[in-house]
């Protein structure tokens, strides 16, 4: 089944009616916190899911932030942040890890470093919890714009 183009429009249609207006709710303060920070916001072309990713131009290097679908997941990028500086560096996807991690009710593994792993969307529906998890993305923007 090939691809279809997703946008705002119909990414944010598709996850209220499969995860509720909660989920959209979050998922587009994310998307606002994103304008504000990146160059360009990447629309998934997913035939069944949709999604959205951050994109950070550094360089002339595109950095993908992470991933929000319309199944209700934050997928957290590990896995292609150690090909490219700053989170080359073990120890920085380390530390990432562990700042993640320091939200209350987020426990990812120590494997999570290397891989593609998802947040349930519904877990950042917590003002505090969103206001954290974005928090260490300004961080990790930080970070790559310091190399």
């Amino acid at each position: 089944k090939p691809g279809r183009v997703w946008d705002e429009t119909s990414f944010f249609r598709e996850l209220e009616m499969r995860r509720g207006q909660s989920d959209a709710n979050t998922a587009l303060q994310i998307l606002e916190w994103a304008k504000k920070r990146v160059a360009r916001i990447w629309w998934g072309k997913g035939s069944r899911s949709g999604s959205f990713v951050p994109v950070l131009n550094h360089k002339d290097q595109d950095h993908a932030l992470f991933a929000v679908w319309t199944y209700g997941t934050v997928e957290i990028y590990f896995y292609w942040y150690q090909y490219k500086q700053p989170f080359d560096a073990e120890e920085k996807r380390r530390e990432l890890l562990s700042r993640l991690n320091a939200i209350q009710g987020i426990d990812l593994p120590d494997e999570a470093i290397e891989k593609r792993l998802g947040i349930p969307l519904s877990f950042f529906n917590d003002a505090a919890a969103l206001d954290k998890f974005l928090n260490v993305f300004d961080w990790v923007i930080e970070e790559i714009q310091s190399v």
